[in-house]
């Protein structure tokens, strides 16, 4: 069992040697500019968006690269527990909603150390993309903000493919929930600019966000919501479910 702990949380390491070789150009070849360092962070992890404009789904796709790396290193450690172990384990649970909850808690908080990881290593590197860099609460609440909104979407991302792949296998629980994340992501897009986009739409990543504390506060509230729903769907699933 510490074995299997130990090997989950050493899975949030991956997330640096992928940051990094997609920042080879930012690492080697950066050309310092006056670009404040809050504005710097945000589109160093999502991209330099523009509405309505597709050729910039490049720029989306490899910004929620992260998110199917989270994915394909946490997206059956739930739903292993449902296959060939399935009687072994829930012979012993004496209430699933709470194992269930134990589970769900557990990713969420893998789902913490991997985006705060992700943030960190983007933000040493961007100090090569200023001329001056300041550790200033601006940038700090930056950090804080990103956090607050990548934590629960990888999260939600996560939860809901161990959850459709307890019925299903693993790779058609991550193709459907990566048509629907493609989907958000044109949606997003398209309506880069629209107030009601930003908020709602988890894939949404408008600075705007950053700009407006209201804006900000809204969108984290909007995440955790996602994420308490699907974790409210997949607990009642579980407890009702024939596993034998």
């Amino acid at each position: 069992m510490i074995r299997q702990k130990i090997s989950l949380f050493g899975k949030i390491l991956w997330i640096v040697p992928y940051v990094l070789l997609i920042s080879m150009s930012d690492i080697f070849l950066a050309v310092p500019t006056s670009q404040p360092l809050p504005d710097m962070l945000w589109y160093r992890i999502f991209g330099r968006l523009s509405a309505g404009e597709l050729h910039t789904v490049i720029l989306s796709v490899k910004s929620i690269g992260g998110i199917f790396l989270f994915v394909l290193l946490y997206g059956s450690c739930i739903s292993d527990y449902f296959g060939t172990i399935s009687v072994f384990v829930f012979t012993r649970v004496n209430n699933r909603k709470i194992w269930c909850i134990k589970k769900a808690g557990e990713l969420c908080l893998f789902s913490m150390l991997y985006s705060f990881l992700l943030i960190a290593v983007h933000f040493v590197i961007g100090f090569r993309n200023v001329n001056e860099w300041r550790l200033d609460g601006s940038a700090i609440m930056t950090f804080a903000v990103i956090w607050g909104i990548i934590m629960p979407l990888l999260a939600v991302v996560c939860l809901a493919v161990n959850w459709i792949s307890i019925p299903f296998d693993v790779p058609i629980a991550v193709f459907l929930v990566f048509v629907v994340v493609m989907i958000l992501e044109f949606v997003a897009i398209l309506l880069f600019d629209n107030i009601v986009n930003v908020i709602l739409n988890p894939l949404c990543f408008n600075i705007l966000i950053i700009n407006n504390p209201v804006y900000a506060i809204m969108k984290i509230l909007i995440e955790v919501l996602y994420l308490l729903l699907i974790m409210a769907g997949m607990m009642f699933y579980v407890k009702y479910r024939d596993i034998f």
